[in-house]
């Protein structure tokens, strides 16, 4: 049984620019999923998604969506309310390296706004696959509040699986350890951002 066969026609990757997220809408597309790709570089999403279309033959929106807004979300639900959505996994990370004191409050308020957004399916058919990170469970010097963020997502994804457990909605947190992927790379201590 493919991911469509058994979810519904539509997913959605929330950060799926690059990275592990990018990995989630190929795979989803592989299983003959049209998806939706969220994130905040519509040129780089516009680029997947033709190419998402054109190895796999299914259907792929872009919503441009700054996770770090607190209303992104309105905009997501209203792009996506007439669809057969049936597969939720969301990626998106923020962080900076730096003493918890010495980060701007402006920081603090997007790390939050990023890293402890949780949305999950109503209906009793579906996937949610939200991703945490080993900062969840051990302590992270200068890492913090994304540290926080990922624990937020692990225990509340946690404990929806369990209130899911009698649904059809399959429902887990993967927890990666470092992954070398562009955002890592790019705010590493030293690196652009860091």
């Amino acid at each position: 049984m493919t991911l469509r066969e058994k979810y519904g026609e539509w997913g959605i990757i929330l950060g799926a620019t690059e990275g592990v997220g990018k990995a989630f809408a190929e795979k989803i597309a592989s299983e003959g999923m049209s998806v939706v790709l969220v994130g905040r570089r519509e040129e780089k999403l516009q680029e997947l998604g033709k190419n998402i279309s054109e190895t796999y033959g299914v259907d792929h929106m872009v919503i441009r969506a700054d996770f770090a807004q607190s209303d992104c979300t309105d905009k997501i639900f209203e792009a996506t309310k007439d669809l057969d959505m049936g597969f939720m996994s969301y990626v998106a990370c923020f962080h900076t390296f730096g003493k918890l004191q010495d980060t701007p409050w402006e920081k603090h308020e997007q790390m939050i706004n990023v890293n402890v957004m949780g949305i999950f399916a109503k209906q009793d058919r579906g996937a949610v696959i939200n991703v945490s990170s080993l900062t969840a469970i051990s302590s992270s010097p200068y890492n913090a509040q994304y540290g926080a963020g990922k624990s937020y997502i692990k225990k509340l994804t946690e404990a929806v699986a369990a209130e899911c457990e009698s649904t059809n909605v399959d429902v887990e947190v993967i927890t990666l350890g470092t992954t070398i992927t562009p955002s890592l790379l790019s705010n590493l201590p030293g690196g652009p951002a860091g």
